[in-house]
């Protein structure tokens, strides 16, 4: 989270670890889920498909994969995007990681977000036109599809 947020990406902030009792003290974000505020609000989704493809962009390009990328792991706060839930990410990804993770993506919205095609549209195309080698991921993410016995 400490790299995300070194990359310009928001996450909560960590104020302790407690190795002996296996505990993590961090700051709680205000705010409201993002697959909740496009449930209820569907008129702003290319608003906010925009931030997000403008955010998971910053955190490929740092080489750091989320892991779990739904937009029940995304906190909408103030107009910004927060990314919580690091727990099965990795830093320093390589291209089959980030590819993964815009697979994962692209799943879960398709199917918690029925009628927001153009949305994710928009999502895809703000997060090609600002993340590093843009080419190869997207040739990466059909490669990806593309190994699916049953589409």
């Amino acid at each position: 989270m400490r790299e995300a947020r070194d990359a310009g990406v928001r996450t909560p902030c960590i104020y302790d670890i407690d190795l002996k009792r296996c505990s993590i003290s961090m700051e709680y974000v205000e705010g409201r889920a993002v697959k909740d505020v496009l449930d209820d609000e569907p008129e702003r989704a290319d608003e906010i498909c925009r931030k997000i493809g403008e955010t998971i962009a910053r955190l490929h390009s740092a080489k750091i994969c989320h892991g779990d990328l739904t937009t029940s792991n995304m906190i909408l706060e103030d107009g910004e995007v927060c990314l919580i839930d690091f727990s099965m990410g990795c830093s320093k990804a390589e291209l089959e990681d980030i590819g993964v993770d815009l697979r994962l993506l692209e799943r879960a919205f398709s199917s918690a977000h029925v009628g927001l095609e153009s949305s994710f549209d928009v999502l895809m195309d703000t997060y090609y036109s600002n993340v590093d080698n843009a080419k190869a991921v997207r040739k990466k993410l059909v490669d990806i599809k593309n190994r699916a016995r049953y589409t």
